[in-house]
């Protein structure tokens, strides 16, 4: 008797409902009204969606106008009480298994584009109507809400739902809707616990987004449309600035800190790091804004205030994120990392290191930059963002042995680099023709005019008559296979360009004559250096050893008719001729280098200007091979 009471009276107040009844509206919402049956509950989300039709949506270019929601203003009110209800409903139910939560947004499923657009509309509407922030976001807190409901229920687990698209495109709205984003001097100071309740929201929203492929895919290919000059595309990248100086307007000064500051910027950051590494066309606009380099100053600056007690820590986090433990690609270690580098990402381990308590979970990243550190782009960024570190945190960092350890390396490696030749567009920084020291007196390494293959692109020679020589050799039987290889190598950054070339060069050179280089008696012994490790390895190979080098994945190095012509060369003129090589990680590839010099005594010619008078460069050959990848 009394469930048949209880479902009699369920059903008048569904009628009622029905009717946009605001008393009984109001009643549904009520933590007693609201059913605890399913099919009574599926009944309830049918009936108040029923209300905010797809087909009664203002048009999109009357959303802005004055005025719009006094039309008929009882039927706005009846929407958005509705609104507020199903958002009530969803919440209750939130704790319900998958089974449950699938077949309430299979019933919500043909009412959704009208609720998305509804829920949208709104929120658009309430940006910029009041100053004080719960009165201004009170809309878009309960749309972000709405969305991340919608979202939990499985909709982010259905690519190929229609509503997937306009919920994603929503949650980039909101982003960038924020209703405080003003220029004017009456806006508030907003509160921590402000930020993390209103705001905080619309964050948390395209972070999700951003978590999951469908939705991270969607939302890509939504900002790759946008058109080069439309005000939407300014207003995303503008977005991005704004967010970041609305968390330091709120938590700059906070010297407590604590995770759920530590969160909000990082969900800023993952938000751009997930975006932009999906879209070219977003990274080259904020590039040109100081958003990266704002945010990663705020997290050096509030590494060294904020005291490590919390769960989270804003350096490790952030760090994590950008420069993961795993190692990276080709193209994200040669074009993204020293971005990041000269950006503030070595400030921020230089800020950790300062901070005993702080403990790197993943590694110490200052021995992940160390694997990377022997690629000219890479150093050169380290040495730029050390020398803009303030001398006071330069002179604090001195006492950490870390950092020292790290910071000899890159010196030694800025002092080998800083004899390279200067390059322009006429210069070739190296001539690919084994049998250039017989044929020409030139000397490579100088200002010579010189000619590359004009099909692979990937030799070079100081003249034509040394590219004869060896097109017949070598090049002949290698410059179509080359070609492919360095198309795909470009497409993922693992293209060693023949300035690189010529950097390993002369970086082999200072391998092979740095102090406490010790003396190798046998001339038909190669020095072998494994730049994978901490310190360098140096190892001492006999020539078929080198031939024959195989990696753990099968594939031997030096098999090629130009390397064993190179061995051979060395092996006849061994008294002559010093042979030294490398093996180094470029993201997916292992490079390794085989150089070979006019034999010197060790020790000699460590000058930087030493380079042309005391050790007479012959030649480099790099081979790039591809590696097992995760």
């Amino acid at each position: 008797m009394e469930a048949r009471n209880q479902s009699r009276r369920f059903n008048v107040l569904l009628n009622g409902v029905k009717r946009g009844s605001p008393s009984d509206l109001e009643r549904l919402a009520d933590s007693g009204e609201w059913p605890t049956d399913l099919d009574q509950a599926c009944q309830a989300f049918s009936v108040l969606l029923n209300h905010l039709k797809l087909e009664d949506v203002p048009a999109l270019h009357k959303w802005n106008l004055c005025g719009i929601e006094s039309e008929d203003e009882a039927a706005h009110v009846k929407r958005r009480t509705a609104s507020q209800v199903i958002l009530s409903g969803l919440t209750k139910m939130i704790t319900s298994d998958d089974t449950t939560k699938a077949r309430v947004l299979e019933v919500m499923q043909p009412y959704l584009p009208g609720f998305i657009a509804w829920t949208t509309f709104y929120a658009r509407r309430s940006a910029n109507l009041y100053l004080e922030p719960y009165k201004a976001y009170a809309v878009t807190y309960h749309a972000c809400w709405i969305f991340r409901r919608l979202m939990e229920y499985g909709l982010k687990d259905q690519p190929d739902n229609p509503c997937l698209p306009q919920l994603v495109e929503s949650a980039l709205n909101l982003w960038m809707w924020d209703p405080l984003d003003i220029p004017s001097s009456m806006v508030p100071a907003i509160s921590a616990s402000d930020y993390m309740r209103f705001i905080e929201p619309t964050n948390h929203l395209l972070l999700l987004c951003t978590m999951h492929s469908g939705a991270l895919r969607i939302a890509i290919d939504r900002i790759n449309t946008l058109k080069k000059k439309e005000r939407r595309e300014h207003q995303l990248t503008h977005s991005f600035n704004f967010r970041c100086d609305q968390w330091a307007n709120t938590f700059r000064k906070d010297k407590e800190g604590g995770d759920p500051p530590t969160a909000a910027l990082w969900t800023i950051l993952h938000v751009y790091e997930s975006l932009s590494s999906g879209s070219v066309v977003l990274q080259k606009n904020l590039d040109k804004t100081p958003f990266l380099s704002k945010a990663l100053a705020l997290v050096a600056e509030v590494t060294l205030v904020w005291p490590n007690t919390g769960k989270l820590c804003l350096a490790v986090e952030v760090v994590n994120l950008l420069f993961p433990p795993q190692s990276l690609n080709a193209f994200a270690m040669t074009h993204q990392v020293p971005g990041l580098i000269k950006a503030g990402l070595l400030d921020i381990i230089a800020s950790g290191h300062l901070v005993p308590s702080i403990k790197w979970s993943g590694g110490n990243p200052l021995w992940r930059l160390y694997r990377l550190v022997y690629h000219p782009r890479v150093c050169d960024a380290v040495v730029s963002a050390t020398n803009a570190m303030p001398e006071s945190k330069l002179k604090a960092l001195a006492a950490n042995p870390d950092w020292n350890k790290f910071q000899d390396v890159v010196s030694d490696l800025r002092n080998v680099y800083s004899v390279a030749p200067p390059l322009n567009r006429n210069e070739v920084p190296l001539c690919d023709n084994l049998f250039h020291p017989t044929m020409s007196q030139q000397v490579i390494l100088k200002d010579t005019k010189g000619v590359q293959c004009s099909w692979c692109h990937t030799t070079v020679y100081c003249s034509r008559e040394c590219q004869h020589k060896d097109w017949d050799l070598f090049h002949k039987s290698e410059c179509t296979a080359n070609r492919v290889q360095r198309i795909v190598r470009q497409i993922h950054g693992g293209w060693v360009s023949h300035r690189t070339r010529t950097l390993f060069f002369v970086f082999l050179r200072g391998l092979l004559l740095r102090k406490g280089m010790p003396h190798i008696k046998d001339p038909l012994i190669i020095p072998w250096f494994d730049l994978r490790t901490y310190p360098h390895t140096m190892l001492q190979f006999e020539v078929e050893e080198v031939r024959s080098q195989e990696t753990e994945y099968g594939e031997v190095p030096f098999g090629d008719a130009r390397s064993n012509a190179i061995l051979d060369h060395f092996v006849e003129n061994g008294g002559k001729v010093r042979l030294v090589g490398f093996i180094a990680e470029l993201g997916e590839y292992h490079v390794f280098a085989l150089a070979w010099f006019r034999r010197v005594e060790l020790g000699q010619g460590t000058g930087p200007r030493m380079w042309h008078s005391v050790v007479r460069p012959l030649g480099v050959h790099v081979r790039v091979v591809k590696r097992p990848w995760p």
